[in-house]
């Protein structure tokens, strides 16, 4: 053979090696690539369920703390220094006005007298059935929402022998918030 022609098989058996050496390094970072990409999507799907794990807890936090604020708010509380108290008569008449239903941005809010609980069954209170009722639904709960609640003192005025007082009970005060989906 001559020389040319071995000169010429070195240079096809190098460039077939060298050809070799491209796929596998191109295989190899294709390779590393894929490898990155799943890291990267289990990272944000682990993150991302935390995220919508902070989101419920901070949402259920602004819940619990919704159900202090309107137990204390001038619209609904005893007044005076008397805490998480909620007036009964006042809250007869936020219940007749339809314009209070959207005063707050919940999905629901219902106050129950649990104690005493003379009466065997939920009896709703309007201006017609009080106070021989435990039941005051604000706003009627929506299906999908989660309950929120705390302890109050329901406390209305009274009158015994020609006195006025303040006769408390225990309620309960639920606020229901959007279900986190």
């Amino acid at each position: 053979m001559s020389e040319n022609s071995k000169n010429s098989c070195n240079i096809l058996k190098k460039s077939k090696k060298g050809q070799y050496k491209i796929k596998e390094m191109i295989f190899m970072l294709l390779f590393i690539t894929i490898f990155f990409v799943i890291v990267l999507l289990f990272y944000l799907a682990i993150s991302g369920q935390n995220l919508k794990n902070e989101f419920y807890q901070n949402t259920k936090q602004g819940a619990i703390l919704l159900v202090a604020k309107l137990a204390d708010s001038p619209e609904l509380s005893c007044g005076g220094k008397d805490s998480v108290c909620i007036d009964s008569d006042k809250l007869v008449v936020f219940k007749e006005h339809s314009v209070y239903k959207n005063f707050w941005n919940i999905d629901g809010l219902v106050i129950k007298q649990i104690y005493p609980n003379d009466l065997n069954a939920s009896k709703e209170c309007n201006s017609g059935t009080y106070p021989n009722c435990n039941t005051y639904t604000i706003k009627a709960p929506v299906n999908t929402s989660v309950p929120d609640e705390s302890y109050v003192s329901l406390c209305r005025v009274d009158l015994k022998e020609g006195y006025n007082y303040k006769k408390c009970t225990i309620g309960k005060i639920i606020v229901y918030t959007a279900k986190l989906k």
